[in-house]
């Protein structure tokens, strides 16, 4: 009887499930543009009563299930709301219209950052909150939970820089987060552990999605900005977009002149045929310039059909005039005094095609991207150096670099029982080849040359099973390596790769108790740039150059992030195998001469990383205090022994928002970082303050004002390197105090409707 019961009860479940009604679409305005977290409600037929619910995705998309049929009422904000009847066999173009009446100057806005769990990231809602007056998309940045900001880098918690998309667009100029107005963000999310749909290379992902403003016609948007930091710098930039219909044009242009200085001193011991120690006192200043255009058009078919091109020209010269004094011992006899000094003249010119196509059809989605890459380098240096005796040299070298890569994209997906299958594919060919030849000293000419074919499946699915969502995915990667010099084939260094990087990404909601347990595999593969035999003179007892011996990195990454009420807690633990490290061994034909270089990790390395964010809401003044610990469990083989580098490094960091008025607003920041091992290195504490104020005036003028290090305590800066047969201690003394003044003027601000997402990111980073 017991059998039977279950029985009819199983088959009960199996008849309401397959009962269930599936309604899915696209919300639209009357120009075909998407509309983004539209409401999508589903209604009685009989009595208008409400029965389920969903919002649209970025893309204007939506699905329910529903165990009956009814009404669809549509609304947002700004538009009319709509009552649809609701159709379960085919795809629904929902179109909203304005309203008539809008409400001029009204600004509705709770100043309480909201932060939560969804999906595979933590998600934090920026517009409405006080996070949308910090200034930049990289100001908000260093105020999220799993976010730091280390000296104006950003990093992930325990994953170093991630990877960005803006608007499911992959960013590769970091320019854009500068540019980015924290005002235009609607919401930006952080990927502790990607997915199978990311390459396997990219260890964190922060997606953000800004506003895609109404109107045609003209936009224009300039940012000026200057600062004081021992030299004026500066930087200036444009962007303008036409909107006619369903076609956007749009350009942007930037301009940076920056300039820098600073002294640093250094200590090499190195036991070779001879205990070699070196004390060095080097000062430099450099020069540097940024020029940028970009071109590009976005058409949209259909709510269901777009695509779009842009050209994008980045030329970047540099300067860097250096002074070093050396004194060199063999067996703690001084057997060398030196001085040199060092004229380095650089310049790197970059063209990128990047074209986009995004589709519709029926339940089914696809986007394919196509991107082409040439990037043309060339760095000259001369160097005249002095020894005690009399003897001077000479040394001239000059290297010239060309680059190029093509990568193509496709991505499918559509809606999969409970959730959504995504699958897709990604292709790349990339070349770089190096011509350096040499004058004066005892360094070859050479001609390193890599070629490497890169192809990728992945399949990936997320489900929605009560308070649970799950998402597993499989990726497979083919990498073809092929190391030519002088025109011949390295077989030695030439390698051919195939390895599969599981994934898995369970996330639950109870209330105000949110959690997500996460695993994958990735790998980081060499630079092109590590991977030249190219040889850098420093000194006769000093060289550096490349390793194309070197092997991929291979990682798993294990997270667990918890979120209540206005804390979050993170947790994240990574064991590599064949970590690459730097290290030191004997320069080929001169037994008391040091060569670095990287070279793979003969053991696993492994890191625990913690950290608690507390961020209580007020009505005007939004705190943030974050308290983290990582701890590392590296060792390496040193002198004949082992050398076991543990030691776990603090941070600690206090931001504070006060907003005086809708249109005034105070900052100040407090870090610490403490001293503490990574990979093979000892860094030494830092901390720093900075204050800023900003101010509004009217609709199209912005100012603000920024001090940062307010006291130079991060002036001042040490690491220890240990390898085998090195130690390398090095202080630095560079001034990071500085003022800076931006202004922004803007006028009926339209984003442009470009989508693409771009193809090869990885084999761009590498180039």
């Amino acid at each position: 009887m017991r059998k039977f019961l279950i029985g009819i009860i199983l088959a009960f479940a199996a008849l309401v499930v397959n009962a269930q009604e599936r309604y899915y679409g696209n919300v639209m305005t009357d120009g075909g543009k998407p509309i983004s977290f539209a409401n999508v409600a589903l209604l009685s037929e009989t009595d208008s009563a409400f029965i389920t619910g969903a919002v649209a995705n970025e893309q204007g998309e939506f699905e329910l299930d529903a165990p009956v049929k009814g009404l669809l009422k549509v609304s947002y904000i700004g538009y009319e709301t709509k009552i649809v009847k609701g159709d379960t066999e085919r795809k629904l173009t929902i179109v909203l219209l304005p309203n008539s009446v809008q409400m001029d100057e009204v600004v509705v806005q709770s100043l309480k950052p909201v932060t939560r769990l969804e999906g595979d990231a933590l998600v934090t809602n920026v517009k409405g909150s006080i996070l949308e007056k910090l200034g930049s998309a990289k100001d908000v940045l260093g105020n999220l939970p799993g976010v730091l900001d280390n000296m104006g880098n950003i990093e992930v918690l325990g994953k170093g820089a991630p990877v960005y998309y803006l608007n499911g667009r992959q960013v590769y100029d970091l320019h854009i987060l500068d540019q980015l107005k924290s005002d235009k963000i609607k919401k930006i999310e952080v990927v502790m552990n990607p997915g199978a749909r990311y390459d396997a290379s990219v260890k964190a992902v922060i997606r953000i999605t800004a506003e895609r403003e109404q109107g045609e016609g003209f936009s224009f948007e300039n940012n000026a900005k200057v600062g004081y930091r021992d030299y004026v710098y500066g930087s200036e930039q444009i962007n303008m977009n036409y909107r006619v219909n369903r076609l956007d044009v749009f350009a942007d242009l930037e301009y940076a002149n920056n300039r820098n200085r600073g002294l640093s001193k250094g200590i090499q011991t190195s036991w070779l045929a001879s205990t070699l120690n070196q004390e060095l006192d080097i000062s430099q200043r450099g020069r540097s310039r940024l020029y940028d255009g970009k071109l590009g058009f976005a058409y949209t078919f259909s709510p269901e059909h777009s695509l779009g091109l842009y050209y994008k020209v980045t030329h970047t010269p540099s300067k860097m005039w250096s002074s070093v004094r050396a004194n060199s011992f063999v067996n703690d006899v001084l057997a060398e005094e030196s001085a040199m000094e060092r004229y380095d003249n650089g310049k790197t010119t970059a063209h990128l095609v990047d074209a986009y196509y995004s589709g519709q059809m029926g339940k089914w989605s696809l986007n394919a991207t196509f991107d082409a890459l040439w990037k043309n380098g060339s760095a000259v240096s001369v160097a005249e150096e002095m020894i005690e005796n009399g003897v001077s040299r000479r040394i001239t070298t000059d290297n010239r670099v060309v680059s190029r890569m093509l990568a193509g994209e496709l991505h499918l997906s559509r809606p999969l029982w409970r959730g959504q299958l995504n699958f897709g594919t990604e292709v790349s060919n990339g070349r770089r080849e190096e011509t350096f030849t040499a004058l004066g000293g005892s360094i070859n000419n050479d001609n390193p040359f890599v070629k490497e074919s890169n192809a990728g499946v992945y399949a990936e699915t997320m489900q929605r099973l009560g308070k649970f969502m799950i998402q597993l995915g499989l990726r497979y990667e083919h990498v073809s390596s092929q190391y030519f010099r002088f025109g011949r084939k390295v077989d030695e260094q030439s390698r051919i790769y195939d390895k599969l990087f599981p994934t898995a990404l369970v996330t639950g909601n109870f209330g105000k108790v949110m959690m997500q347990l996460s695993y994958s595999k990735k790998y980081f593969r060499p630079l092109y740039s590590q991977l030249s035999s190219t040889v850098a003179y420093v000194n006769r007892y000093l060289y550096e150059s490349g390793n194309p011996l070197l092997r991929p990195s291979y990682i798993d990454n294990f997270s667990a992030i918890f979120r209540y009420s206005w804390a979050t807690l993170i947790l994240g633990y990574s064991s590599t195998k064949d970590k690459i490290i730097s290290s030191a061994m004997q320069y080929e034909g001169d037994p008391n001469a040091t060569l670095f270089k990287k070279t793979n990790s003969t053991y696993r390395m492994g890191e625990l990383q913690t950290m608690l964010q507390l961020s209580p809401q007020f009505k005007r003044y939004y705190p943030t205090l974050v308290l983290g610990i990582v701890a590392p469990f590296n060792k390496i083989d040193f002198r004949g022994g082992v050398k076991h580098l543990n030691h776990p490094m603090g941070i600690i960091r206090v931001n504070n928002v006060y907003q005086i008025t809708p249109s005034c607003m105070l900052t100040a920041d407090f870090s610490w970082r403490g001293k503490g091992n990574g990979e093979n290195i000892m860094v030494g504490q830092t901390w720093q303050m900075n204050a800023g104020a900003m101010k509004n005036f009217g609709k199209h003028w912005e100012v603000r004002l920024n001090v940062n290090d307010i006291f130079n305590s991060a002036r001042k800066s040490w690491f220890d390197i240990y390898s085998e047969l090195n130690t390398s201690y090095q202080e630095r003394d560079a001034n990071t105090r500085g003022i800076e003044c931006s202004v922004r003027y803007k006028f009926n601000t339209t984003k442009s409707k470009y989508k693409g997402k771009g193809a090869g990111s990885q084999e761009k980073t590498r180039l």
